[in-house]
């Protein structure tokens, strides 16, 4: 598969970034980790030729608590910048406990799920105790209600089907390969991959569903594909409920396992 998705045009105007390993920025060959003495929790996007990312640190004498930091530099690797730091869970949190970042872009709503999410041009931390919003435009960091909940609610069966609820309309729509490959020429390629076998006997479509993402009411599938020895490919969609519509975003060698290992930010400054 070294050359399958070659000839794949994307089928949508969005430009995005590939993100390894949630700190590899690939369009830009940089590495966050080299930047920060953290442990790098998400990037959110590009934009104004910066990389906003949040990192975190642990608390001193206060062991697992952790400061989550919002912070952003070049493209180019220079001017780091921080723009927030704070332990969002410490009023709370008497016996220690630590409460994981979450990518809550990647998660269905949960009152009691922690972690960052990117709207429409600021960064929301969700914490046990408060939620604090930095504004990029105007580069003001305040206390807030709550982040944006979107509309949509998804669930993962199985890497075989993607169940989608819009709670405004109480209506459900239910997402496989195969219907994906009734409306979409690229879709229908995969599901022809369903009927080979890798190396190991199974399918290279085995754990073809394995996130979802929401950016302000967008939704992007991310699909994972095996090569002949097992490595892997993401390959994302954009999902359009109302008309249910499907397409193909773009493709990206990753090696290991999508779920953990791969994501994508849209780029607002980026050139062709």
């Amino acid at each position: 598969m070294r050359r399958y998705f070659n000839d794949w045009e994307q089928e949508t105007d969005e430009k995005i970034v590939h993100i390894l390993n949630d700190r590899y920025v690939d369009r830009y060959n940089i590495n966050l980790e080299n930047y920060v003495d953290g442990l790098i929790e998400e990037v959110y996007c590009i934009r104004n030729e910066r990389i906003y990312f949040c990192y975190s640190t642990a608390v001193q004498n206060s062991y697992p608590d952790r400061i989550w930091h919002i912070a952003s530099i070049e493209t180019n690797g220079e001017a780091l910048t921080e723009h927030f730091a704070g332990n969002l869970s410490r009023e709370s949190n008497p016996l220690g406990y630590s409460y994981d970042y979450e990518r809550l872009s990647c998660r269905a709503f949960n009152l009691e799920t922690y972690g960052g999410i990117y709207s429409n041009n600021k960064i929301y931390l969700h914490g046990k105790d408060k939620t604090v919003v930095y504004d990029i435009d105007s580069d003001t960091v305040s206390e807030t209600d709550g982040y944006p909940i979107g509309k949509y609610r998804w669930n993962i069966e199985d890497h075989k089907a993607i169940t989608i609820e819009d709670t405004e309309q109480n209506t459900f729509k239910t997402v496989t390969l195969e219907n994906m490959a009734e409306q979409n020429i690229y879709a229908k390629k995969l599901l022809n991959l369903s009927t080979k076998t890798i190396w190991s006997g199974d399918s290279p479509v085995k754990r073809f569903f394995t996130n979802v993402k929401i950016v302000d009411n967008r939704i992007y599938i991310i699909c994972e594909v095996l090569n002949w020895s097992g490595e892997s490919f993401a390959v994302t969609f954009r999902y359009d409920f109302s008309s249910d519509r499907i397409l193909f975003l773009s493709s990206k060698k990753v090696g290991d396992r999508i779920s953990t290992n791969y994501s994508f930010v849209l780029c607002e400054s980026c050139s062709d």
